[in-house]
């Protein structure tokens, strides 16, 4: 009877801890960190519409909320022809903000 009351006590401290886990971590998706990434890369360049993101690029996972982006990017120039780019930049907080000062096409 007391290895059935210890299994209980060990479970209900699993879950305890799962949940207190879950409360304390933010809650920061990948996938949506890329897609405000890759729209804020767009909107720097001289046709947005046509951006594309071949690779998908490279994402380091720096912290809770702090994501470092990298990658190639196609889009048209003025003249209408397909060129590729890279770009790089990090997304920060639970606002998925896109730091700026860190945002570089090259």
């Amino acid at each position: 009877m007391k290895i059935v009351g210890y299994s209980v006590m060990g479970a209900s401290a699993v879950v305890a801890a799962a949940i207190i886990y879950m409360q304390a971590v933010p809650d920061c998706f990948e996938g949506k960190a890329r897609s405000i990434m890759e729209q804020a890369v767009a909107a720097k360049l001289k046709s947005p519409s046509t951006a594309s993101f071949p690779s998908g690029g490279e994402l380091i996972r720096i912290g809770d909320c702090y994501f470092n982006f990298s990658g190639p990017v196609d889009s048209q120039n003025g003249f209408g022809a397909i060129v590729r780019n890279r770009y790089s930049g990090v997304v920060t907080g639970e606002d998925y903000n896109v730091r700026d000062d860190l945002l570089a096409i090259y």
